[in-house]
């Protein structure tokens, strides 16, 4: 299971790194994932538990974009980047702030993409706890 909790992640920043190709932090984050999974597979897993599923794990499931916008989680995502990274350099907290800050650019189609990767996200690190 935790191998495909991976595969969706790395499907997931493939994606978004092809989508915003000129990123690069998303680009550095993609080859930070990849390195973080042949290091220690189930990190990854452990870090969005810790960052997105347990404080938000119901506002992406529920698809309440107020997600994205919270204030709360600014604050996590703060105060977690000194601790918790894929490898040096590379906080997991990267991804959810590249999206929170190209959301009200996405189109309706590329949200939709979104929150079903943060569903499905969500469900495996659920069954995976």
């Amino acid at each position: 299971m935790i191998d495909c909790f991976n595969d969706n992640l790395r499907k997931f920043v493939s994606e978004l790194s092809a989508l915003y190709a000129n990123d690069a932090d998303l680009n550095a984050f993609n080859k930070a994932l990849s390195l973080a999974i042949v290091v220690d597979d189930r990190k990854p897993f452990k870090l969005y538990h810790k960052l997105a599923n347990v404080p938000y794990g119901e506002f992406l499931l529920s698809r309440d974009d107020t997600f994205f916008a919270s204030p709360d989680f600014e604050k996590q995502l703060l105060s977690s980047d000194s601790i918790d990274t894929l490898n040096e350099g590379s906080s997991p907290s990267v991804l959810i702030d590249k999206v929170r800050s190209m959301w009200g650019d996405m189109s309706v189609d590329n949200k939709e993409i979104v929150w079903k990767y943060f569903k499905v996200l969500t469900l495996l690190c659920r069954k995976l706890v």
